[in-house]
């Protein structure tokens, strides 16, 4: 089974993936991005960092690109193909877009969808405590507000910011829910 989690900007969903896979032992899919690595990244461990030229392979989909102001080329994510076994539990962090991408893809059978239904103030404490200026917050989420305005209603599992997220979702991959 896939897992996919998905969420608006700061809502958790690395936090949530990450202690996933420390408590399961559930694979990890990791995306690809051909914007420069950050501070404290890992390459194939955050992100698969690669060259805008590798893109053009075949093997990606949910392709997004992202422009900004301060660069002429744009950021591009995606998702190899490679990495989608329907056979083998895993776990995977894509916005609402590619969640009907993978659906279309694999099968609905071999996908639940996670949303992390997370309240805009908790968003905004946790951009603001990340450092992101007060425009890059509202440019965000005015981004994420059409994004997720129906996620509740398609995804499989609604997680709320008071559910012990890792708790029910360790009873989930496990089987027991």
């Amino acid at each position: 089974m896939l897992y996919i989690i998905t969420g608006a900007t700061n809502s958790g969903k690395t936090t949530l993936v990450d202690n996933l896979v420390t408590a399961t032992g559930i694979k990890k899919i990791v995306t690809y991005t051909n914007r420069d690595i950050r501070s404290g990244e890992r390459n194939n461990v955050d992100y698969n960092f690669i060259n805008t030229e590798q893109f053009d392979d075949e093997d990606f989909i949910c392709k997004r690109t992202f422009y900004t102001k301060n660069r002429e080329e744009p950021y591009i994510y995606a998702v190899n193909k490679d990495d989608l076994l329907p056979f083998e539990d895993s776990v995977l962090i894509i916005d609402p877009l590619g969640v009907r991408e993978i659906k279309d893809y694999l099968g609905k059978d071999f996908v639940t969808t996670v949303y992390l239904d997370i309240p805009e103030e908790t968003v905004i404490k946790r951009a603001r405590r990340r450092g992101d200026s007060k425009e890059e917050i509202e440019r965000r989420l005015s981004a994420d507000r059409p994004l997720f305005e129906s996620a509740k209603y398609y995804s499989d599992i609604c997680l709320q910011e008071d559910d012990d997220m890792l708790s029910y979702m360790y009873e989930v991959i496990k089987g027991r829910k």
